[in-house]
């Protein structure tokens, strides 16, 4: 969306892309997330980039809003965020992968964190435990293949 509306070079949609912000910052009902949608879409009606921007956001609302449909969800990665700087600081001293041979590790590994079940978890985490993080993520229709 930033890229569609140039905003790191084109101050223009700026502040539309702002009001795009505030529409996903918090967590809304269905209802209030159409209806501030809306309130943007007739702001900006004039704005063809904007009118195809917020049309993109409706065709998707079914993903973007696939949260409302579990309680507790967060509404962020933070969880994701986390473990990439975990893995960030443990290949700090790493510049790049130049072999194949470690490019398949980093392969592997990222395949076995993501199929690995849940050990540790905690406090408001804790129902996570014997899960996988793939599991929480996949689509209903798609079945995981066993492969660890």
């Amino acid at each position: 969306m930033r890229k569609t509306l140039n905003v790191r070079t084109d101050p223009t949609y700026t502040p539309f892309m702002r009001r795009v912000e505030v529409l996903f910052k918090f967590k809304r009902s269905k209802d209030d997330f159409n209806r501030y949608a809306k309130t943007i879409l007739n702001d900006y009606q004039d704005f063809s980039i904007c009118v195809a921007v917020m049309i993109d956001i409706h065709k998707k609302k079914g993903l973007l809003l696939g949260y409302l449909n579990c309680k507790h969800c967060p509404r962020t990665t933070n969880i994701i965020e986390s473990f990439n700087s975990h893995l960030n600081a443990r290949l700090e001293s790493i510049k790049g992968f130049k072999s194949l041979s470690a490019d398949l590790w980093l392969n592997g590994y990222f395949l076995r964190r993501r199929i690995k079940r849940f050990t540790d978890c905690r406090g408001k985490f804790k129902h996570l435990n014997g899960k996988k993080s793939l599991e929480q993520t996949q689509k209903c229709d798609v079945v995981i293949p066993p492969l660890f």
